[in-house]
């Protein structure tokens, strides 16, 4: 019912995939709806860390948009670099497409992959089934990341 509503108040601003919701958008700008969001999904979110100045991401963002309608569980964010840094947590991405996937805070994964959306749903996959363990590397939870960005901004 949240999601719904949230949906369709925002449904001009934002992708969204069914009963979840998905940001292709300056996450600082939505801060709440995004927290929303992920409190609405149990906090299962699939971050894409991309630049504005990178083809490679330029192909990457539509079949990004694509795989979210197949996962309309998860939150999916994009991210660039260059205007929410923060989202990082003072880590530096020098490839794309870098890809988080976040359960509850928890990383479950983090790295660079092919620019084939392909392997990123392999990888869904396999983390819906458990086969991905908790991963130390990556930033902390982008709930958090995003409280902290929303009071220096």
């Amino acid at each position: 019912m949240l999601m719904q509503k949230i949906n369709r108040s925002l449904s001009n601003r934002f992708y969204t995939t069914g009963l979840s919701m998905s940001f292709f958008i300056k996450a600082f700008e939505h801060i709440d709806e995004i927290q929303a969001a992920l409190a609405a999904n149990n906090q299962r979110i699939v971050v894409c860390y991309c630049a504005a100045w990178c083809r490679t991401c330029d192909g990457y963002l539509e079949a990004f948009k694509e795989l979210s309608q197949k996962f309309p569980e998860q939150v999916f964010l994009w991210v660039d670099i260059e205007d929410e840094e923060s989202l990082l947590d003072d880590l530096d991405v020098e490839n794309f497409p870098t890809i988080l996937i976040q359960e509850a805070g928890s990383n479950r994964f983090f790295g660079t992959m092919l620019p084939y959306i392909a392997h990123l749903e392999r990888l869904l996959l396999n983390t819906q089934e458990g086969q991905v363990i908790k991963s130390d590397e990556g930033p902390r939870a982008i709930s958090e990341l995003l409280a902290a960005g929303a009071t220096d901004k």
